[in-house]
Parts: structure tokens; C-alpha cells; sequence
């Protein structure tokens, strides 16, 4: 099905049209997909069935949601009740001495570089506390996500469609750490995004850009 494209001018346009229209008929309106079809052409497969798939391609862009957002998660307690295993009860905001004994119960943060994974602190400069190892005892904790989910889901277009959060890490940041612009990769069967909750700090100036 062959598509109209602009040119460098209207003259140009329609000189095109007119040489297409000699060779191969005249334009039969405009048809599935943005196509245009000619007086000859018959859509494959027959019937309705391409103008009801492009119809529903086209309702797509009305419902599509936002590929990225952020804010002040106000569903979360203040006060999560974090406890990691091998620490004990973590402050909030974070102290530098309780920071220190998180560090040395955390393991450098990795990265997947082709079927690899890596640690170089040039790329990804943090450490790492796996999920099992940590516990947010406050109840309005879970609630809360329960809550921000829903929103996080009908903002990405998932409306009416059930998600759920699951913690895969802790990280800590200290002075100068960073991660290198990536695209993050799919962490568990039907992952459609990446949340990331930063907890109240005393910091001066913001953790982390996010892209």
C-alpha cells in the first residue's frame, strides 16, 4: 500500500501526484493504517478487518499513559520503620554512623554490561541490600504503597488493571555515588516499570537525576 511523503515544495507535490495518478490510477481515499489506497487495491485481509485493527491502533494514543514521572509520594509514612537484617532499626532521615554500618553490611552495587555483571565505580558508584534483609514494620507503610501503586498504574495507562510493587533492592548513596544513564532491564516475568522511593534525608542538594 503505497504512502503519501512530503517533498521539498507544493509544485514538487503536485507533479509527483500527477505522475503517480498516470501510472497507477487515481488516490480511492484515505485507507487502513494511513494508507493510500488506489481504485484497484483490495486490503489483505478482506472484509473489516484491517479498518477495525487500525481503528483500535488509533485509539491507542488517546489512552497511552506518561512514560515518566515523580513527586512527593504523600501515601508513604514519613517513618517507615526500616530494619535490615545484620543492622538493626535504621533512623530516618539516615545518621552518617548508622550510614557507615549499612556499608559494611552491603555489598557493591553490580551491573549488567552483555551477559555479564559487573562492578566498576566509574559506571555505578553505591551499595546493595537484598530484599530479604530488609523490613519496613510500619503498617501505613504497605497501605501506602498499596495506594501509590493505583496511582502509578492509571498514570502509566494501566487503568482497572491490578499491579503490584515488589521491593528487588535497597540502595545506599554517599557523597559522589551515581549510576551511569542505562535503560533498566526487566527484573521478573510482566515487570512494566521501575519505581524508586528515596526516604527522607538531611541531604543538601538532590540524591539523584533520574532520567
Amino acid at each position: 500500500m503505497p504512502k503519501r511523503f512530503a517533498t521539498d515544495s507544493d509544485e514538487d507535490n503536485e507533479r509527483s501526484s500527477s505522475d503517480e495518478e498516470d501510472e497507477l490510477g487515481p488516490v480511492n481515499g484515505k485507507w487502513p493504517f494511513d494508507g493510500i489506497g488506489r481504485s484497484y487495491d483490495v486490503p489483505v485481509p478482506s472484509g473489516t478487518s484491517c479498518t477495525k485493527i487500525s481503528n483500535i491502533l488509533a485509539r491507542a494514543q488517546a489512552n497511552a499513559g506518561e512514560y515518566t514521572f515523580g513527586g512527593v509520594a504523600d501515601t508513604l509514612p514519613a517513618l517507615p520503620g526500616l530494619v535490615v537484617d545484620g543492622v538493626g532499626q535504621i533512623p530516618v532521615p539516615l545518621t552518617e554512623t548508622c550510614a557507615m554500618k549499612l556499608i559494611e553490611k552491603s555489598a557493591r552495587s553490580s551491573f549488567g554490561h552483555n551477559f555479564d555483571t559487573k562492578t566498576d565505580e566509574n559506571v555505578r558508584k553505591s551499595w546493595q541490600i537484598e530484599p530479604d534483609r530488609v523490613q519496613l514494620s510500619n503498617a501505613l507503610w504497605q497501605s501506602g504503597i498499596d495506594k501509590l501503586t493505583q496511582t502509578i498504574a492509571e498514570r502509566l495507562g494501566y487503568r482497572s488493571v491490578p499491579m503490584q510493587c515488589t521491593l528487588y533492592k535497597m540502595l545506599v548513596y554517599g557523597e559522589g555515588g551515581h549510576f551511569l544513564k542505562h535503560q533498566d532491564t526487566e527484573k521478573e516475568d510482566g515487570m512494566v516499570a521501575t519505581l524508586v522511593i528515596q526516604l527522607p534525608s538531611t541531604h543538601e542538594q538532590r540524591c539523584a537525576n533520574l532520567h
